[in-house]
């Protein structure tokens, strides 16, 4: 998995996603804010979630990754709507911190070479 190939190359990787809640959600977001993570994998629909959107200009990472991207192409525009409005974050965030958009596979093959 794409987390573990980045933290044996030293990276300090977060998971945030719709299956993590509570005070694990609200501490990882605090994490993220104090820079306590380089890179942070993540879903259109999670940084379309009011925690994490009101966060994004707090954030302290090098790189956001969201994965699955090749569904746009694979299954269609309407398959999972974020993804067509992942711009929006994008203009957000611009001048807070690097991004990229990656396939799942581009990205394992790049942390496993």
């Amino acid at each position: 998995n794409q987390k573990e190939a980045a933290q044996k190359l030293g990276l300090k990787c977060a998971v945030l996603n719709g299956k993590i809640k509570g005070e694990s959600r609200t501490e990882l977001i605090r994490g993220l804010c104090r820079g306590d993570y380089d890179i942070l994998f993540t879903t259109p629909e999670t940084l379309f979630s009011n925690d994490v959107r009101e966060s994004i200009p707090n954030l302290n990472i090098s790189l956001f990754v969201i994965d699955e991207c090749h569904c746009i192409s694979d299954w269609g525009h309407d398959f999972r709507l974020e993804y067509g409005r992942l711009n929006r974050i994008i203009v957000c965030c611009r001048r807070t911190f690097q991004y990229l958009v990656l396939r799942q596979q581009q990205i394992t093959e790049s942390l496993m070479t």
